[in-house]
């Protein structure tokens, strides 16, 4: 019997105040796992740092390897509406840190 390998998409919202990592099966139907840098850190001011948003993206990455999770595709997005639509400096940890583990 073949076993069918089990792909997410991880979901990543990266404004200047936090950093949100939210893995989902590949229909985005159901959750997996879903950390953001606030849990990591106790200072608020430290929410949208690269670091808080990297030790995230490693918890919400072995979560999801847990529960039978073996890839994901990445989806990054900034605030946007009025504000700016570019991703916040946590993004590009978070990217690389769900790439490696």
């Amino acid at each position: 019997m073949v076993k069918k390998e089990k792909w997410g998409v991880a979901h990543i919202l990266a404004t200047a105040n936090t950093t949100i990592v939210h893995i989902t099966d590949i229909t985005g139907a159901e959750t997996i796992s879903r950390v953001s840098a606030g849990m990591i850190t106790d200072k608020d001011r430290e929410g949208g740092r690269p670091f808080p948003a990297m030790i995230a993206a490693k918890r919400a990455a072995e979560e999801a390897l847990a529960k039978g999770i073996v890839g994901v595709d990445i989806r990054v997005r900034g605030a946007g509406g009025a504000k700016t639509k570019v991703p916040g400096a946590g993004a590009q940890p978070a990217i690389t840190q769900s790439l490696v583990v």
